[in-house]
């Protein structure tokens, strides 16, 4: 397991690069890319279903990015990000599906197809989670928009807001998604 754990890291640094990040974010890549390797060799030991696992781990990678980019380590968590989640996303299990469509066995191949992209759907969901909590995080102190980013977390899963879009369009403050307002603004 130590040398899967280290070749997920130069995975991730790899792709950091590719990506078009420097050598010290792909450093932050390497890392987290250790870390989430470590985490899903735990996560294997509970018996969970793939997506509740996505899930788990775009928030974990999504979170660790974010708390990269907090503490200064990072200048955007979206490359480092994209390259940490290569990792799990589902390629391999997409192009068979696509082959079993291809070759008639109907059946295996829409099986197949939608298990991945249950799993593309949880990494997803989970990294969203994990910039949402973080989205707020800037000059304020760690703490303070930490639980006030939290609470605006919980307050979209209660649909306390008028709509969804408005509070969606929250999301993504730094203009990552577009958005053209803030919530707290």
């Amino acid at each position: 397991p130590s040398l899967l754990v280290i070749m997920a890291g130069f995975s991730a640094f790899f792709f950091a690069l590719m990506f078009g990040a420097n050598f010290y974010e792909g450093i932050v890549g390497f890392v987290i890319g250790a870390f989430l390797r470590v985490v899903l060799i735990l996560l294997g030991k509970f018996k969970l279903n793939s997506f509740i696992s996505s899930v788990l781990s775009g928030m974990f990678i999504s979170s660790l990015c974010e708390t990269a980019l907090v503490f200064g380590f990072l200048q955007s968590s979206v490359t480092v990000m994209t390259a940490v989640l290569m990792q799990v996303v589902p390629g391999m299990a997409i192009v068979n599906a696509i082959r079993d469509l291809i070759s008639g066995d109907l059946m295996a191949g829409t099986a197949r197809l939608v298990d991945a992209f249950m799993v593309a759907a949880g990494l997803s969901v989970g990294a969203a989670f994990g910039i949402l909590v973080f989205s707020n995080v800037s000059s304020r102190s760690f703490k303070s928009s930490f639980f006030r980013s939290w609470g605006f977390c919980s307050s979209v899963f209660l649909l306390k807001y008028k709509s969804l879009r408005y509070s969606l369009g929250c999301f993504c403050r730094r203009n990552r998604l577009g958005c053209l307002h803030n919530a707290y603004s």
